[in-house]
């Protein structure tokens, strides 16, 4: 049985690649005052088919009439899709909505996907967040340290999302800092509380829910 998930309580399940997508997706929800969407995480976008193989033998999985699946896009949007698909289809699963053919039977089970961070561009959770408070004053100190590491120093951070969360948890060396890239991290070290992971963050309420960067993301969650 999977380790993430013993029973299908709701009609709706929502599953993300971690923990801290599964709770930022409650918190979410919680905001949105939706009630019948179970949420849970595969532990990895590699494990996905892993966790599917499980999910189908977990005592309500017959009851289950929407699934949506989540995941970073990473470099490339159609990689993260087909990813998904190929493990729904070793899985004998139906394809998602938006993938179906017209020789699939129909299947009282509705599967639906969305590639973080706006089921259109490359990127991540992160990226996401990041998106929601880029009208925060505290935006323009980040890029300019940021610049100012790179001007001195010639490093370029690997992943600029990721590298803004670091710095923003708390101290961070430069070593780390050249490492990574201005990431939701660096955002979150102006914070009252600088330690906050990435879901703790989301749980406090630091990331801006009514921010247009997390429309796309609402609007599939109420399509489950």
């Amino acid at each position: 049985m999977s380790q993430f998930i013993t029973k299908i309580t709701e009609p709706k399940l929502l599953i993300g690649e971690g923990i801290e997508e599964k709770r930022l997706f409650s918190a979410l929800i919680k905001k949105m005052g939706i009630t019948d969407i179970q949420i849970t995480h595969y532990g990895g976008k590699n494990n996905l088919g892993n966790f599917l193989e499980t999910l189908i033998l977990i005592p309500g999985f017959d009851t289950l009439t929407s699934l949506g699946i989540t995941r970073d896009a990473d470099n490339s949007k159609e990689r993260a899709e087909q990813s998904i698909c190929t493990a729904l289809t070793n899985n004998n699963l139906p394809l998602p909505n938006n993938q179906k053919t017209a020789t699939q039977p129909l299947t009282k089970l509705s599967i639906s996907t969305f590639i973080v961070p706006d089921n259109k561009n490359e990127g991540m959770l992160e990226d996401l967040c990041l998106l929601s408070v880029n009208d925060d004053p505290g935006m323009s100190c980040l890029e300019e340290y940021f610049k100012c590491i790179q001007t001195n120093t010639g490093k370029q951070p690997k992943n600029l999302a990721k590298a803004k969360i670091h710095a923003s948890l708390g101290p961070t060396s430069l070593a780390t800092a050249m490492l990574s890239t201005p990431s939701a991290r660096d955002w979150l070290a102006s914070q009252d509380e600088p330690d906050k992971r990435l879901a703790e963050a989301a749980e406090t309420g630091y990331w801006n829910w009514d921010s247009q960067a997390f429309d796309p993301l609402k609007q599939f969650i109420l399509s489950l």
